[in-house]
């Protein structure tokens, strides 16, 4: 981790509107947050830094941010009482950015539980809006071998879906070897390809992946940042 911080340190300093965008430019930014120390929604501020998640869906059956749920998740802890029907991929997203303090970060955006799912005008404005969301994402956390929401962010084989075994994952991160780069040999591109990661399929992913100015990559073989 303490190399993801460097090149986020190293981006902050030396990169400007390809990482950054134009200075001045005011965007929409997202309506809530996951607060992953206090495991709750809050309402966002102009200007918070956050981590965006992207990941596939696919068939798992997810619990969403609803108005009439909203009250409970934005109360303290309110992310506690439902922690075992969050998604294994989001609970571990979560775990990572409160855990590892990337970027010095503590806010996480994900659709499913910072998007009103049964406010129409609500979820119709944020969807118009994915471009800033994911545009103005301090990183973006991309699952790449994740086949659903349901899958595993750190491919790990432990069955355990508890809390236990995500904090393991995390401290086992806080030493990881990062693939240098996608190019290095197109190892990972390659793999990627060969593999067949279902991540690569969809329309969503693909504009989120494009979207995002930094991207931390999750792969069968390892992390892969790039900006």
């Amino acid at each position: 981790i303490r190399i993801l911080q460097e090149k986020l340190s190293h981006c902050d300093k030396y990169h400007t509107e390809s990482c950054h965008g134009v200075a001045g430019r005011e965007r929409p930014c997202p309506v809530y947050f996951i607060d992953t120390k206090q495991l709750c929604i809050v309402p966002s501020t102009t200007g918070s830094k956050y981590v965006a998640l992207s990941y596939v869906w696919g068939e798992t059956t997810q619990i969403l941010l609803t108005q009439e749920n909203a009250s409970a998740l934005m109360q303290p802890g309110g992310l506690r009482q439902i922690w075992h029907s969050i998604s294994r991929v989001i609970r571990e997203a979560i775990q990572l950015v409160s855990e590892v303090d990337i970027y010095e970060n503590r806010y996480l955006w994900v659709d499913s539980l910072c998007i009103l799912s049964n406010d129409k005008e609500h979820k119709h404005s944020q969807i118009n809006q994915m471009d800033a969301i994911y545009g103005q994402s301090a990183l973006t956390i991309i699952a790449l071998a994740a086949d659903d929401a349901s899958s595993s962010l750190f491919c790990s084989n432990d069955t355990d879906s508890g809390s236990d075994r995500a904090l393991r994952e995390v401290e086992r991160l806080k030493n990881v070897e990062f693939i240098p780069d996608f190019r290095v040999s197109g190892k990972v591109v390659q793999e990627a390809d060969r593999r067949g990661y279902v991540y690569r399929t969809r329309g969503w992913t693909f504009q989120e992946e494009q979207l995002s100015r930094r991207r931390l990559y999750w792969t069968q073989s390892g992390f892969v940042f790039r900006c």
